[in-house]
């Protein structure tokens, strides 16, 4: 067989000195806007498509342009490489004098790691969809509407570098055709084979209904490994703690789609700062019963 190792340049954003006075705010569409998606693709019996953005983070604006757009300072920010990474560095012609030691290399823009790199690209996602004339929804700016003659023809939902849209199949066919030509290609996943959006799997049907689960996504949500334990009363260790908000955290996400765990997922909420050890156990019985059910 064949092996694909992907790779990416990742900035460590914990080290950015201007972190905490950054601006970061990317806002994604809410939970009932995006079931909205899903119920007119189903009345109106359209297409339901996902569309990712590769490599989205480098197709953000660059400082310069987020200065001018914001009326923020300029932000100046300089990376050190790791030494193999400067070994390939080098193989470049403009770059084979640099040297690792004395030199380091100024960003252009937000990439991978800072914490600016959604709001970067965000900020031109919007850009795109308003010019190609997607009006953006009062009730949640995240989602964009396209009219002819005061009939909707496309709708369109923004999550980070993923998209969900349905409308009429000329229209649809446009807007993935103009989005390529300015960010490059897309990968397309079509609803009647299925696609996860958002830690939810979304289905259409043959008669144009859409399903949304969260089946496999509760299936990789793992319990918490606990020791023999003696006296539930007691208060969990640091590391268990952990452990039970990561599940916790895991077990809010699936009250998108099932609704009927949400008074659970809240009892344990309670105790997120001083949880016992019987806390944990009925965190796992409850992610024992979404599995078995």
């Amino acid at each position: 067989g064949k092996r694909i190792v992907k790779s990416r340049l990742v900035i460590r954003g914990f080290k950015d000195s201007q972190q905490t006075n950054l601006e970061t705010y990317s806002g994604t569409a809410s939970r009932w806007s995006q079931r909205l998606i899903c119920s007119i693709a189903a009345s109106k019996r359209w297409q339901l498509l996902s569309a990712d953005v590769g490599t989205a983070f480098l197709q953000g604006l660059t400082f310069e342009k987020m200065a001018e757009l914001t009326g923020e300072p300029l932000r100046e920010v300089c990376i050190k490489l790791p030494p193999d990474a400067a070994r390939i560095l080098q193989q470049f012609q403009q770059f084979k004098h640099f040297n690792p030691m004395t030199m380091s290399l100024k960003l252009v823009k937000p990439v991978y790691g800072l914490k600016d790199a959604p709001r970067a690209w965000r900020l031109v996602l919007d850009k795109i969809l308003t010019e190609l004339g997607g009006k953006k929804m009062v009730v949640d700016r995240q989602i964009y509407l396209w009219h002819v003659n005061g009939n909707l023809v496309l709708l369109a939902s923004t999550h980070v570098d993923d998209l969900k849209i349905t409308g009429e199949k000329t229209w649809l066919d446009w807007l993935l055709r103009e989005i390529e030509v300015r960010v490059g290609k897309l990968t397309v996943k079509d609803a009647k084979e299925g696609f996860e959006h958002c830690g939810i799997f979304h289905k259409q049907l043959p008669d144009m209904t859409v399903t949304m689960d969260q089946e496999a996504y509760v299936k990789q949500l793992k319990p918490i490994p606990l020791p023999k334990i003696a006296d539930q009363e007691a208060l969990a260790s640091e590391g268990l703690h952990k452990a039970y908000m990561t599940l916790l955290g895991g077990l809010g996400w699936v009250t998108l789609t099932r609704y009927d765990v949400s008074i659970f997922v809240c009892c344990l909420q309670r105790f997120c700062k001083t949880p016992k050890l019987k806390h944990l156990v009925n965190a796992n019985k409850l992610l024992s019963w979404l599995k078995r059910n």
